[in-house]
């Protein structure tokens, strides 16, 4: 029985048993796939799918478009020779069979953030490991704006997931000291949101605490550069205010903000503190 791996953090790739599938027609073929895995916990009528991915189709033209790109996706994962099969296909409806012979990255992914703020470290650690980019990075289908519509939802969804665990591996290492391994998990922040002045700030204030003044101003200039590229402004004050700290050696760096205000639902409240230092305790 062949085994079928699916990669949507970052990069779409699909491997059957360890190679390559590269027997998808069309964008949309993969988008299919995509889009049933990821939306695994239902049913989806035919004429649903129809409609999200040929909007500008009549129904009967767009339900024999569906047709034919899952006659297509259904050869390329083996599906009729899978057991049980990949896809839960009737004459109504698809979904995607979790219960197949399949691995799925996002599932992973999700799995290991489910509890949100009271998730594990490991499973934290073992979650920044699978988030190798965005999801679907790179991909879009023009002529589908609902589908862009969703994709752009779930990218937000899944990047928030990716923030609040690095905000809780952040708080570990800082509670223990460990500032080098901290800013690691900020440059991994940065890659998210370059734009993002209070992670800029976080990541010099951890990398002097850490004894490399040196490398927190070059990150000061490597910070006015991008801020200027992303969004034409210059670094706020404080940045600046820390800059300059650093630079003349003073001990007292001041309280750092937080990477995120609180969240609906993260367990924390608009009465919680928001500076960094006072969510975490700081030694040296």
């Amino acid at each position: 029985m062949a085994h079928l791996c699916i990669t949507l953090l970052g990069a779409f790739q699909a491997l059957l048993d360890d190679q390559p599938i590269t027997t998808f027609e069309s964008a949309k073929t993969r988008a299919l796939l995509a889009y049933l895995a990821t939306e695994s916990d239902r049913a989806h009528s035919r004429e649903a799918l129809a409609e999200l991915f040929w909007p500008e189709r009549p129904p009967g033209a767009a339900l024999a478009n569906l047709r034919h790109t899952l006659a297509n996706l259904r050869t390329a994962i083996g599906d009729h020779a899978a057991t049980p099969p990949i896809l839960l296909v009737t004459p109504q409806t698809l979904r995607f069979n979790l219960a197949g012979d399949v691995c799925l990255d996002l599932i992973r992914f999700t799995t290991l953030l489910h509890d949100g703020a009271h998730a594990s470290l490991q499973s934290c650690q073992e979650a920044m490991l699978l988030y190798t980019g965005c999801l679907l990075a790179g991909f879009s289908l023009d002529d589908s704006p609902e589908f862009e519509a969703w994709l752009g939802l779930m990218r937000e969804r899944i990047d928030r997931m990716m923030e609040q665990a690095l905000m809780h591996l952040i708080r570990h290492c800082v509670k223990r000291g460990d500032f080098a391994q901290a800013a690691q998990w900020v440059y991994r922040q940065l890659d998210l949101e370059p734009w993002n002045e209070d992670a800029h700030r976080l990541l010099m204030w951890l990398l002097a605490k850490d004894g490399q003044r040196a490398a927190a101003l070059r990150h000061y200039d490597l910070c006015v550069q991008v801020l200027a590229a992303e969004t034409g402004a210059a670094p706020h004050p404080n940045i600046r205010a820390l800059a300059e700290r650093i630079r003349i050696g003073n001990s007292d760096l001041g309280a750092v903000p937080g990477l995120f205000e609180p969240q609906p639902g993260d367990g924390t409240t608009e009465q919680q503190p928001k500076t960094f230092e006072d969510i975490v305790v700081v030694t040296g």
